[in-house]
């Protein structure tokens, strides 16, 4: 088979294939691939050229882009002739057919049947023949096709017994297979009737063949009834929503208008799922949102109001370890490059892709936080005053960049107080009245109509001129409630299916998630040199002042030699945990918009605490490191230096271990700061150096004071002649063991607290 490729009007290619079966589309593994920053409308895998039967055969396989044959769209199978043009997208790529020479062989094999049997389509169910079963994943050579970042390229298997009965295995997939909403652990046995959804998929089992539905860019979000109710500080029911009832269909824009106190952010936080309803609930595709959101947490995000990103990376890399993170394990470097440059494309940042995000204008820091969420491709998405304190051109540009979300087929809910750019750019508005009654939902025009108003923004005069709950019964009874509301709802009243809501930990790689937070935590370092060069400094100030008081060790019979070597033991004691402590104390709480966001999607605790461990207890070694060549060696230190100098690498990731635990679980930046002397004063007073310890004193510092066990540790590598007799004499190993215990301590206080971190709603 000969084809002539088009990737523009100027420039062609022509190839030669004795390929039975030619995929085409932008992932790298496709016989014929495009570059995803040129071709945007081009799915991963578009299209599929087979040979059967002497014919070729091109079947369409994107569920979210169009395939062309001769300008004219296609939505089957359809058989190829010499001389035909196939283009991907209404402006993509084009492949003529120049000649059907080569192998015309036997067809494929017999998983491939005809038209979208082969693969998930939007808005048209395909159907899969289970066959001898076989892979389902993004593998263009998997049986089973299912092309979406969600899914992994071998995700789950469909295995059929001799007695005739289909069972699914998932293959350790990324984000997970569910049947009828319960996460597949090993292998299920399917049963007539079984629901599965691998990604935006929705795969329905009738005994002999799977029909398939895809959610992606395919939403329809209903708020059916939704009432949430409080307690106040006086313990009296408070109504912040009630009999909240909105429809918004897939590639809608709606847009949440409201006086302060009206229940907006709460309503944007029950239609997300973060958090329940009192009364009513949300449906997502006709499927309570609450009881399936592990299936389908997936296809949304939440893009929030303040904007937090690493601001000393790049706007690529930023996006480029978001990718690491969210995508499949098995996402190839070509893959991950591909997606990220499609996602600056999509946001408009092209030009600004090298710059630090600490560099960008706000319109453009907007953009990133944005382009975070969208790279997982998400179909629904949420917008909670993205756009306050903007300038009007970019509270502009930052509406029609939505609005063309929405047009690729994004469903949008969205909160703001700048109205200029409502009107048009949404294709629904929704009014909410003090006390969370729906005022009105239609368009924007139709507002304007139903309030009497010239202007948008008249809104909020004229809802103060009735009650709330006269409002809400005149809307119930238009003829706006009727076409935006009762005749938008479909005949199903939605999946009863009661399955658990909270979160399933996904089965993603902790050594890959390590890797990755390991990586990007230093290149976070390295993007503000002054900031790393200061942990240096730090360490070299404090060694000069030590050489600067101390001078030199005085000799074996010098009476002030003991007293000499345990005060500096104790400062080198007292200055490594400090350091290890003082480096990553801000670490994790200045970070924690981004990790709740992170592990909201599928952050694994474990392994973003162990990356931060790793790194600063490098970071403490190299400080002690420096420290003990400092003063140890150079004062000419009597005793056994080696293990003086391990043991002091002890007590520094003692303190890093401390300085992460503060950080963990403080509320803010300055309550870690100030919570460093707290908990450092202790270690000095009670170290038993400064004065000797008895009574509660000394069972305190046995219990809690790692410095009272390093320096009993550094002084028993010491020449018995410099040994201080009624310091505490305790066996090396039993010091050390204790404080590797305080260290496993903290580092389970670590975990413990980022396990349980939510942001708060």
């Amino acid at each position: 088979m000969k084809l002539r490729v088009w990737e523009s009007n100027e420039s062609s290619r022509e190839v030669d294939f004795d390929s039975n079966s030619i995929t085409l589309g932008r992932d790298p593994s496709c016989d014929i691939s495009f570059e995803s920053s040129a071709h945007r409308k081009v799915s991963r895998v578009h299209a599929r050229l087979v040979v059967v039967d002497n014919a070729v055969r091109l079947d369409p396989l994107s569920q979210s882009n169009k395939t062309l044959l001769n300008g004219k769209e296609i939505a089957s199978a359809t058989l190829l002739s010499k001389g035909d043009k196939v283009r991907l997208g209404f402006t993509g790529p084009e492949i003529e057919v120049i000649a059907l020479t080569g192998s015309l062989a036997a067809a494929p094999p017999a998983t491939i049947m005809s038209g979208f049997e082969d693969t998930a389509l939007k808005n048209e169910p395909g159907r899969f023949k289970i066959g001898q079963g076989g892979i389902v994943g993004r593998d263009p050579n998997s049986a089973y096709l299912l092309d979406h970042p969600h899914v992994s390229r071998k995700h789950a298997k469909l295995q059929v017994a001799t007695d005739g009965r289909v069972a699914i295995i998932d293959l350790a997939s990324a984000n997970g297979t569910f049947v009828n909403g319960e996460r597949v652990v090993k292998s299920r046995i399917l049963q007539p009737g079984d629901s599965i959804d691998i990604g935006p998929f929705v795969l329905s089992f009738d005994g002999k063949s799977l029909s398939s539905g895809s959610r992606a860019n395919n939403i329809q979000l209903i708020a059916a009834n939704v009432g949430c109710t409080v307690r106040d500080s006086n313990r009296k029911q408070l109504t912040l929503l009630k009999d909240i009832l909105l429809v918004l269909n897939p590639g809608e824009f709606l847009c949440i208008l409201g006086p302060s106190g009206s229940g907006k952010s709460t309503l944007l936080n029950i239609m997300s799922g973060r958090r329940t309803a009192t009364s009513g609930s949300v449906l997502v595709n006709q499927r309570n949102l609450h009881q399936n959101f592990s299936a389908l947490k997936q296809d949304l995000a939440v893009v929030p109001q303040t904007c937090v990103l690493h601001d000393t990376l790049t706007v690529q890399q930023s996006l480029r370890y978001t990718a690491e993170l969210r995508l499949p394990p098995d996402a190839g470097p070509l893959e991950l490059r591909s997606q990220v440059l499609a996602n600056i494309q999509t946001i408009g940042l092209e030009q600004r892709r090298n710059v630090q995000i600490r560099r960008l204008s706000g319109g453009q820091l907007k953009r990133a936080g944005l382009g975070t969420e969208l790279m997982a491709e998400p179909s629904l998405l949420f917008l909670d005053e993205v756009t306050s304190g903007l300038d009007e051109q970019s509270d502009s540009e930052m509406m029609q960049l939505f609005r063309s979300l929405a047009d690729a087929g994004k469903t949008l809910v969205c909160i703001t107080h700048n109205l200029a750019n409502v009107e048009r750019n949404c294709h629904l508005i929704a009014v909410l009245t003090a006390g969370g009654r729906l005022a009105f939902c239609g368009s924007p025009e139709d507002a304007k109509a139903y309030f009497g108003i010239a202007r948008l923004a008249d809104v909020y005069p004229a809802l103060a001129t009735r009650t709330a709950q006269e409002w809400a019964t005149q809307f119930r009874s238009s003829k706006y409630y009727r076409c935006n509301i009762e005749e938008r709802l479909p005949a199903v009243a939605g999946d009863s299916r009661s399955q658990a809501s909270e979160a399933v930990t996904q089965a993603v790689s902790f050594i890959r998630q390590f890797w990755v937070l390991l990586r990007r935590t230093f290149f976070v370092w390295m993007g503000d040199k002054i900031a790393f060069a200061t942990l240096g400094i730090q360490a070299l100030l404090i060694a000069i002042l030590l050489c600067l008081v101390f001078g030199d060790v005085p000799a074996e019979n010098d009476p002030l030699r003991k007293s000499e070597i345990r005060n500096l033991l104790f400062l080198l004691c007292v200055s490594v945990i400090w350091l290890g402590c003082n480096n990553g104390v801000k670490e994790v709480v200045q970070e924690r918009l981004i990790y709740g966001r992170e592990k909201a999607f599928n952050l694994i605790p474990e392994a973003y605490f162990t990356s931060k461990l790793v790194f600063f207890s490098a970071i403490g070694a190299l400080q002690t490191s420096f420290l003990s060549v400092m003063v140890l060696f150079w004062f000419s230190m009597p005793g056994q230096i080696l293990w003086m100098t391990i043991s002091l690498f002890a007590i520094s990731f003692c303190g890093t271990c401390l300085g992460l635990a503060i950080s963990a679980n403080a509320k803010s930046e300055e309550l870690a700061v100030a919570l460093v002397p707290i908990v450092i004063i202790p270690q000095i007073v009670l170290a038993g150096v400064v004065a000797s310890l008895s009574g509660l004193a000394e069972k305190i510092a046995l219990m809690v004071i790692p410095v009272y066990w390093g320096q009993g540790l550094l002084e028993s590598y010491l020449p018995e002649v410099d040994q201080i007799s009624g310091g505490p004499q305790v066996d090396p190993g039993t010091s050390f063991l204790v404080i590797m215990s305080h260290a496993l301590l903290l580092m389970l206080t670590s975990v413990v607290a980022l396990r349980r971190f939510r942001v708060s709603s």
